[in-house]
């Protein structure tokens, strides 16, 4: 029998043309848009040297062991790569030592009393040898007028009420800036732990802000998934963000538009996206699984810069030697993106060094070519690169445009035939199947991944609709079944033979139920599907006899 082949655009490819080898979300169409957590209102903390690193790892957290409320903040000394990093809080400011042992306060809050003491609730745990501390320092027009240093060393598991006495004033005060450390700063101990709850002054009816961490400030950035970037620490000093999702694509719905901002509290201007992590005293590191050799990159890309600036796009492919526990770069290369109004392809070759077998690959894009180890000064606001498109070249270079299967939805007489291809060394579909053909029955989302003598692999998936055509036994014989106009403007006759009741379901091709009706006797009954749009829908009939499905048309 002549099968029919109704082909509806109803799902796009899943992975089209996505290798499991080469740049993730290489077209910037997923963004997350994600929120700070433990960013307190009126406090500072070591978290923002995490979020330089672009860790998602804190050291300062809000904790619900508390004294009182819901909350209290626990500081904790840890290791990241070879630093031991201090976990502190500071009242809106920060505090530094000068070169005469002199601390120097920051910001800070507004303050005009003179208390006689400051009264916490404290737990905490110490290394051995190990000091963490307190501090209230109070500035008068600019400069430290009083400053008394809180030292806690040893252990104890209970909240215990702290309380230290401030001393006399010379001047009265305008500012004070409190600050909490988990450790020695000159010689940090990981592990050294402390909590801090109930922050209060005797002697004064001005207070602290936000004495118990009860208060989180809701800071939103957005990323593409995959990628990190400058967004996160611009969220945490509430600065403008590098990065945007921007609908001027070369392809597809999106692409990336990126920028260099200033930061007003580092007087810095940064902008970096990256498939690893932000730069550290190492540069750029990490990147993502990548286990061949790729031979160039490219992509395309619009900028405008700010005078002669240019933007820049950097490959680096490395692998991890287990001898010497660290990781060696392979090959690498960049280009400079000169200016451009329209989307413009570039590419460039990757030189390798060794002969070791890859393991990662990161990617690293600024806007302004002096942010890779310029001067600050040479760093142009307002430079402007969109980017989309990315490919890494090599072993894994089926095109983007590669398919397996020629439509989104298949909707034929069951059971139907998919067939991946041939030449591929492998085969794997959805059901366990490992043929390059598959006979399936049922209605649903079928998908296979092939692979080739590199073990590249390459995943496509297509709607199939299992249609019970005339000639195939479905309890209902086709020939007690009419129904008409197919297609129609929207009224359909349904003529049952038997007399009784019968049940209608009108769903999409994508299974969802649009129409439901019971009618008493089905011999000669309609539906009216005029609001619906017109496209293609699954028809289901149903009788004490069984079932029957159509096909029906809205023009």
């Amino acid at each position: 029998m002549k099968r029919k082949l109704l082909l509806v655009k109803l799902l796009s490819l899943m992975c089209l043309g996505l290798w499991g080898q080469n740049v993730p979300n290489r077209g910037f169409e997923n963004w997350e848009e994600t929120t700070l957590p433990h960013q307190f209102q009126n406090w500072r903390s070591s978290n923002e040297m995490f979020l330089l690193q672009g860790v998602d790892t804190f050291n300062v957290v809000r904790d619900p062991d508390a004294y009182a409320g819901a909350f209290s903040v626990r500081l904790e000394t840890m290791e990241y790569g070879s630093d031991t990093l201090p976990a502190y809080v500071m009242s809106n400011g920060q505090i530094q030592g000068d070169s005469m042992g002199n601390l120097i306060g920051t910001g800070g809050v507004p303050f005009t009393a003179q208390p006689d003491s400051i009264v916490f609730w404290s737990k905490y745990q110490f290394a051995i040898a190990d000091t963490g501390f307190g501090l209230v320092l109070f500035k008068t027009a600019g400069s430290t007028s009083k400053q008394v240093m809180v030292p806690l060393f040893g252990a104890q598991s209970a909240w215990t009420r702290l309380a230290f006495p401030l001393g006399a004033y010379t001047l009265t005060p305008d500012t004070v800036l409190i600050a909490f450390v988990s450790t020695n700063p000159d010689h940090p101990k990981v592990g050294s732990w402390l909590k801090v709850d109930g922050i209060s002054f005797s002697g004064t009816t001005q207070n602290v802000f936000n004495p118990g961490f009860e208060l989180e400030d809701t800071l939103p950035y957005s990323n593409p998934e995959a990628w990190t970037s400058t967004n996160k620490f611009s969220a945490f000093l509430q600065d403008d963000q590098a990065l945007q999702m921007t609908n001027d694509a070369h392809s597809g719905q999106h692409a990336m538009r990126i920028e260099p901002v200033f930061f007003d509290a580092y007087n810095a201007k940064w902008g970096y996206a990256t498939t690893g992590n932000l730069p550290n005293e190492s540069g750029f590191t990490g990147g993502f699984p990548y286990h061949h050799a790729p031979s160039k990159f490219s992509g395309w890309y619009k900028y405008t810069p700010t005078s002669t600036d240019t933007a820049m796009v950097f490959v680096v492919v490395s692998a991890w030697d287990s001898i010497g526990d660290s990781t060696i770069t392979l090959g690498f290369n960049g280009t400079t993106l000169t200016a451009a109004n329209t989307y413009t392809y570039f590419e460039f070759p990757i030189n390798y060094n060794t002969n070791y077998t890859v393991d990662i690959a990161n990617i690293i894009v600024t806007p302004s070519k002096a942010m890779f180890g310029g001067a600050q000064d040479s760093v142009k606001l307002g430079s402007v690169l969109y980017l989309d498109d990315l490919w890494l070249h090599g072993d894994c270079d089926w095109t983007d445009t590669t398919a397996l299967f020629s439509a989104d939805t298949v909707a034929e007489c069951a059971p139907v035939l998919l067939n991946a291809g041939s030449g591929y060394n492998s085969y794997l579909w959805s059901n366990g199947a490992t043929n390059p053909t598959v006979s399936v029955g049922g209605t649903g989302p079928y998908s296979v991944t092939v692979s080739d003598s590199a073990q590249c692999s390459l995943s496509d998936t297509v709607y199939v609709i299992a249609i019970i055509c005339p000639g195939f036994a479905e309890g209902i014989a086709p020939d007690m079944l009419e129904v008409y106009p197919n297609p129609s403007q929207g009224m359909f006759s349904i003529k049952y033979a038997d007399a009784g009741p019968i049940r209608l379901e009108l769903r999409g091709l994508d299974g969802k139920l649009l129409h439901q009706s019971q009618h008493p006797d089905g011999r000669q009954t309609s539906m009216d599907v005029s609001t619906l749009p017109a496209g293609s829908y699954i028809l289901t009939v149903s009788s004490g006899k069984g079932t029957a499905r159509r096909v029906v048309v809205k023009e």
